[in-house]
């Protein structure tokens, strides 16, 4: 877990480098809940970027062979299914 960065990961300077280069300027690390990773304070929005590795991407991440904790990683896994679900289901 140590090794999983929480900002700076590649999805999200890819987004930003494309939004500076597309004129748009935003806030990092605000002070806000949820803990956005980028904000745009005159338009009141926060982008969240979250990675493959939580979110079920089975291409890259959840197809990989875990030798330590496999058990608890495909808990937690279906565990963040089924919550997604049941937010979805409630929007």
């Amino acid at each position: 877990m140590a090794r999983i960065k929480s900002t700076g990961t590649r999805p999200e300077l890819m987004l930003r480098k494309t939004l500076w280069r597309a004129g748009l300027r935003f806030r990092l690390k605000p002070r806000l809940p949820g803990k956005p990773d980028l904000v745009f304070p005159g338009a009141r929005v926060a982008v969240f970027v979250d990675g493959c590795f939580w979110h079920g991407c089975t291409v890259t991440c959840r197809n990989r062979i875990w030798t330590t904790g496999s058990r608890n990683w495909h808990a937690t896994w279906y565990a963040t299914d089924l919550r997604e679900k049941h937010t979805k289901v409630k929007k």
